[in-house]
């Protein structure tokens, strides 16, 4: 016979895990904006993963997840430190991770995820990290030290393509098949067609760049 656990008690029990988890080293920073008049979303952290996806006009939501290494004894200090931040400047709206240097990296994994209306211009700044961009049909432009980039964006509203890296594989795909960059130092390309509006410019130091086109139904 199984006993039915009491709700209060239960909902007790599910506090205690969450509070354990976030002890074990997560932790989570949330904020979200207006966009109000602003007419461009520039994300800027000096390393980790970001993951740019569709969201509610209007507005920007932001997620940071931090978490630590067990092994490092100084992480969850630093971990603390850090700060998910928004500022407005001239026509940007800028979602900034601050407090976390690449030199106090060790130990350290950091993820943003922001929510970003569809048909927003776009700016991505990262030191090191991947980076991954789907669902927006603005244009987009990816600066980034080291790290992989992969974008997918319909193809009835895109207009120009330009991609460039110094050590990686730059590549576009469409519905006519695959685009690979030339070079054996850098590797980059150039594509453009009449249609849409929206511009991909990816730069990455080390890394392989991936912008894909989809047709939609």
């Amino acid at each position: 016979m199984h006993r039915r656990i009491p709700r209060p008690l239960l909902l007790l029990l599910l506090c205690c895990c969450a509070q354990a988890a976030a002890a074990d080293g997560i932790r989570l920073l949330e904020d979200q904006r207006a966009l109000g008049e602003l007419e461009i979303v520039d994300v800027n952290l000096p390393f980790g993963d970001v993951l740019v996806e569709d969201g509610e006009p209007g507005i920007v939501r932001a997620t940071l997840s931090i978490e630590c290494d067990r092994a490092s004894e100084k992480c969850p200090q630093r971990a603390e430190r850090i700060e998910l931040v928004f500022a407005s400047k001239k026509n940007r709206l800028i979602v900034e991770v601050k407090g976390a240097a690449r030199a106090s990296a060790t130990g350290l994994a950091l993820r943003l995820r922001v929510a970003a209306p569809p048909m927003q211009r776009l700016g991505i700044d990262l030191g090191a990290g991947d980076v991954s961009v789907r669902g927006l049909t603005g244009s987009v432009e990816v600066d980034v030290g080291v790290g992989d980039v992969e974008i997918v964006v319909p193809l009835a509203d895109l207009r120009m393509v330009q991609i460039d890296t110094g050590i990686g594989v730059a590549r576009l795909t469409t519905d006519l098949g695959e685009v690979r960059g030339s070079g054996v130092v850098r590797s980059g390309l150039t594509w453009s067609q009449s249609v849409g509006t929206a511009e991909i410019e990816v730069d990455t130091g080390i890394g392989d760049i991936l912008v894909e086109t989809q047709r939609l139904p």
